[in-house]
């Protein structure tokens, strides 16, 4: 065990257990919810706005949560530029705009279509 907690941590269990329990909470949201909440996830590992800080995806999954309950289309949630919505949820901290900027036109592209 000593080697599984000098890769990853003496908390590797806990955070795999957490990390779970998250994802089972994903699925259990609507699929239109869940598909955006799972392109808004790939976006930020795309654009590297995560850095291993699973408390936002929390967070972003708390306010779905709430949405849902409230009766609110993800839609309004999010607006109608969802990469605007993850910059300002998440932080940009990419310093490479065109890369990022291309993310973006992606993104927003697959939810015009929808």
């Amino acid at each position: 065990m000593a080697i599984l907690e000098t890769v990853f941590g003496k908390n590797w269990r806990e955070e795999k257990k957490d990390y779970r329990e998250l994802q089972a909470r994903v699925k259990a949201l609507p699929d239109d919810y869940e598909k955006v909440y799972k392109s808004i996830q790939s976006y930020c590992y795309n654009v590297g706005l995560i850095n291993n800080d699973w408390q936002r995806f929390n967070d972003l999954l708390e306010l779905f949560e709430l949405s849902v309950l409230d009766g609110l289309p993800v839609k309004d949630v999010v607006s109608g530029d969802v990469a605007e919505f993850c910059d300002a949820f998440f932080g940009r901290e990419n310093g490479n705009i065109n890369w990022l900027d291309k993310h973006r036109q992606a993104l927003n592209d697959y939810f015009a279509k929808r």
